[in-house]
């Protein structure tokens, strides 16, 4: 039991750096995203801007994890030093444009507190209820699906393990799936990197 003890901050210690690295890419990521979707559509209802934010957080993922997929610099400092780039770059052009976000944080706040007291609570608890639901199966089970095992998660752990773009090892037609796009993958990567 003592050696447990001793062997706990150890073990801790890289998921905790895990979590500070996803933290601070992701939130810089997802900063950017608002900033540039409150600037293209800065007169728009809150529901467009946060739509517009959910597709460039998605994309900003994919682009960053891509270009550094591409010049072999996919790790851990480079993941958070372009993610605080893209930040940076987006608050420099962005700043100044598209409201604020205590205005569209209000709005939210306003349709949350209308719909937990209003006739459509009972459909949101359980949209949420099978949301929640997917989410702990997400992260309670891998994913088991052929294909997961045939050539997704295999390159995105080839990838996070070379730093970069590496091709499938395999025989007979195996090696098409290097000529495939890989932006699913370069998502697993991303999710991948802070914890390897």
């Amino acid at each position: 039991m003592m050696n447990l003890l001793k062997a706990l901050p150890e073990m801790l210690w890289p998921s905790l750096l895990g979590a500070c690295v996803t933290i601070a890419a992701n939130g810089a990521l997802l900063y950017a995203a608002y900033l540039v979707a409150a600037r293209l559509f800065p007169n728009e209802r809150t529901s467009v801007k946060f739509a517009a934010f959910g597709l460039l957080s998605a994309w900003l993922v994919v682009v960053v994890s891509t270009v550094l997929l591409v010049t072999h610099t996919f790790n851990r400092p480079a993941m958070v030093g372009v993610s605080l780039i893209v930040a940076g770059i987006a608050w420099r052009l962005c700043r100044g444009y598209g409201g604020s976000p205590g205005r569209d944080y209000q709005h939210i706040r306003s349709f949350v507190a209308d719909q937990a007291t209003g006739p459509s609570c009972g459909m949101w608890c359980v949209v949420l209820f099978a949301v929640l639901f997917q989410v702990v199966r997400g992260l309670m089970l891998p994913p088991l699906a052929w294909d997961s095992f045939t050539y997704h998660m295999p390159l995105a752990g080839l990838w996070v393990q070379h730093g970069g773009y590496a091709p499938l090892p395999g025989t007979d037609a195996c090696h098409y799936y290097n000529f495939f796009q890989h932006n699913g993958e370069a998502v697993f990567s991303w999710l991948m990197l802070p914890f390897s």
